[in-house]
Parts: C-alpha cells; sequence; structure tokens
C-alpha cells in the first residue's frame, strides 16, 4: 500500500511481534544432557526442518569453525512435517549432509522439544541461517524470525543471514552479527569472532 501512495509512509508505525517468558521453566542443561564437558561452546539453530531455513550453512559452518576450535557443537532443535514430502526430504538431507562430511559427533539433532526456550538459553550463539529458497511453490524467504526476538530476550547473542525480514530485527553489530546468506564461511567467521571475544558476545546479549 505504501509503496503505491508514499505519501502514507509517515502514518504507519511497524510494532514487531514481542515474546513473554513469564512462567517458562528456564533450567534446560543442554551439556549434561549431551554427556558434553561444561566448557563446550554450543550453536543452536531452533525451526523447523524446511529448505527456507538454510541449515546446511549452519552445518558447514560448524564444519569451517571446527578447522580453528574443536570446542563447539551444533544443536539443531525442530522437525520436519510428516506430512510434507518437501520438509521430510529435506530432513534426511541433512542427516546425510551430517554423514558425507564425517561431523555427527558434532552436530546434534534433538527434533522438537518443549524446552527450546531454555536450549536457546543455554546457548552460546544462536544461528539463523534461513535463505530465499525457490520450490515447486515459488519463491519463499524468513518473514519474521521469532527465534531471534526470543534469544534477544533471554541475553544470547545472535549469528543470522541477513535474508527477508530478519535485517528489519537484527541491527548488525548492535543486536547480533548479519551475515551473506548461504555463505558459511562467513557464518563461521562471526562466529568464532564471538566466542573468540567475549566482551563483544556479552555486549550484544545485553542490547
Amino acid at each position: 500500500l505504501c509503496d503505491g501512495h508514499p505519501g502514507l509512509a509517515h502514518s504507519f508505525t511497524t510494532i514487531p511481534n514481542s515474546v513473554s517468558l513469564k512462567g517458562v521453566d528456564l533450567s534446560t542443561d543442554l551439556r549434561s544432557e549431551l554427556d558434553l564437558p561444561s566448557e563446550t561452546r554450543m550453536l543452536v539453530t531452533v525451526s523447523r526442518l524446511d529448505p527456507v531455513k538454510g541449515l546446511e550453512t549452519a552445518i558447514l559452518a560448524i564444519e569451517d569453525l571446527l578447522k580453528f576450535r574443536t570446542d563447539c557443537r551444533l544443536v539443531i532443535v525442530g522437525s520436519s512435517d510428516p506430512g510434507n514430502a518437501e520438509t521430510v526430504a529435506y530432513e534426511k538431507e541433512l542427516g546425510q549432509l551430517v554423514d558425507d562430511r564425517d561431523l555427527r559427533s558434532h552436530v546434534h539433532f534433538l527434533g522438537f522439544r518443549r524446552d527450546a526456550l531454555g536450549i536457546i538459553r543455554d546457548a552460546d550463539v544462536v544461528l539463523m541461517p534461513s535463505r530465499d529458497f525457490h520450490g515447486p511453490k515459488g519463491r519463499r524467504s524468513e518473514g519474521f524470525g521469532r527465534v531471534i526476538v526470543e534469544a534477544m530476550a533471554l541475553g544470547t547473542p545472535v549469528v543470522a543471514a541477513a535474508v527477508g525480514g530478519i535485517p528489519e530485527i537484527v541491527v548488525d553489530g548492535e543486536f547480533g552479527v548479519l551475515v551473506p546468506p548461504e555463505n558459511a564461511v562467513a557464518m563461521a567467521e562471526a562466529v568464532r569472532t564471538l566466542l573468540d571475544d567475549t566482551r563483544q558476545s556479552l555486549a550484544l546479549a545485553r542490547e
């Protein structure tokens, strides 16, 4: 509407979705659950397993990150839709990618979790590797990254792809770090910087 009537733009204010943490149990201890050392650095994605989420970028990013530090694990929270053949096939593709790259000891598929917020709070960095996806139903992209808002509310730094509606939520260098979509090396470098620079990580988490 505003694109067709530029004079109306000043009449509208966009109010992003918010999240409430009231009464939410955040006591998850993922490292103990996965039998990992307490010093393990946890990178977490939370989403349905759908091609638009670009999760292969996160998998390739952890592969690149492991060249520099071996204390990292990628935790993928979410599942495919049994009634959607595209997402079921995508889940299998992700598992095959992990096997092909010999990353089973560093990538954990947890499926659907009711304690996803606790996992986000327990993470060192939340990843949002979404992408523009051109499939049988046309072009799709990330509309609103709710997980990003949840991570902000919980004080967990975010590294996200600059695609779809994500740049409307994440101000690069203030509320998180934006990287080009489908660029695993850039995502790994951003994560590495946050893990190596505790002060920057804490500053982003406090924003």
